[in-house]
């Protein structure tokens, strides 16, 4: 596909960014949408490097697509030139699709394949076969829903590319400040090479994590601000966050990292999810589960659930 040929058959922008417009249209009887640079970055960027990180950023984006042509829970890519993506056109924005839920009778199962599906997608970025790839700016915000319901996750412009140890096979963190004054004395290793912390020798109280800003998905997440590194659990933690903003309806909180806020969900979805939540958003990296655990966990509180939209009682 041709974007220019798509650009024509433009009927609406859906969305504008602050470099970025997304636009809506129809291309051989299918609805797309067009990501293009819009004309005011494009104006004020050739002098200086903005316009060439722009470029990179939209190449990784167009290469994370391809990579993961076969992932159910990823826009599927139709082409993409230069400055401008093209991919398939999806139902509802999660936000707006979470509002929606809100007055469901079958909320609960709604939300579990919501949540379900946004762990699918992560697990895909996890999972990816040069990858793993960290998001790297993980919000409600950035997924897309279908018409059943499915989450698919969105907008990789802003990913960090891992690779693996050729030693132990195991993911590399990314140093996302090289700034190494905000990486905590006791790592016995630098942060270009990785890092191993040891709970023995270091704690972090609750008033020190700061919170999660749905307008401002990275403050206070612990791996920049403690560590300066992000690494795939990275995701898993502010996946945390896109689970609990869907089973809480939206409502966000400024402080929501403790198990007695979460209990009221354990009236609605058992102590299994509260459970999920609190692993999800350990400190140390390391210690949260993986995707490949996060999906398992979440699929399993989707099978218990019973015809009436409820889950057995205890």
């Amino acid at each position: 596909m041709q974007s220019s040929d798509m650009i024509r058959q433009v009927s609406r922008i859906k969305g504008k960014g602050g470099w970025r417009n997304v636009y809506g249209g129809e291309y051989k009887n299918m609805k797309v949408v067009l990501k293009r640079l819009n004309f005011w970055h494009r104006m004020f960027s050739f002098e200086g490097n903005s316009l060439k990180e722009k470029y990179r950023n939209i190449r990784l984006e167009a290469s994370i697509l391809e990579n993961l042509k076969e992932c159910q829970n990823v826009p599927h890519l139709l082409g993409y030139c230069g400055l401008d993506i093209v991919t398939e056109e999806l139902e509802d924005t999660l936000i707006h699709a979470v509002e929606h839920n809100a007055n469901m009778r079958d909320s609960m199962s709604r939300a579990l394949v919501m949540s379900l599906g946004a762990a699918q997608g992560v697990r895909c970025l996890s999972n990816m076969e040069y990858g793993p790839v960290a998001h790297g700016d993980l919000h409600p915000g950035q997924f897309l829903v279908d018409k059943e319901g499915k989450a698919y996750i969105n907008d990789f412009d802003k990913a960090h590319a891992l690779g693996r140890s050729y030693r132990t096979g195991a993911p590399c963190s990314v140093v996302h400040y090289p700034n190494t004054e905000q990486v905590h004395p006791h790592l016995s290793i630098g942060p270009l090479e990785g890092y191993n912390v040891s709970l023995d020798n270091f704690s972090l109280s609750d008033h020190e994590l700061g919170y999660f800003s749905y307008d401002d998905p990275g403050r206070g997440h612990p791996d920049l601000v403690h560590f300066g590194l992000i690494s795939e659990k990275t995701d898993i933690y502010s996946l945390g966050e896109v689970i609990h903003y869907i089973i809480s309806n939206g409502q966000s909180h400024r402080k929501v990292k403790s198990r007695t806020h979460l209990n009221k969900y354990a009236t609605i979805y058992g102590d299994d999810m509260p459970n999920l939540l609190m692993d999800m958003w350990q400190i140390w990296p390391e210690l949260r589960p993986s995707a490949d655990e996060v999906v398992s966990r979440l699929s399993a509180l989707l099978e218990n659930i019973g015809p009436d939209g409820m889950l057995p009682e205890r």
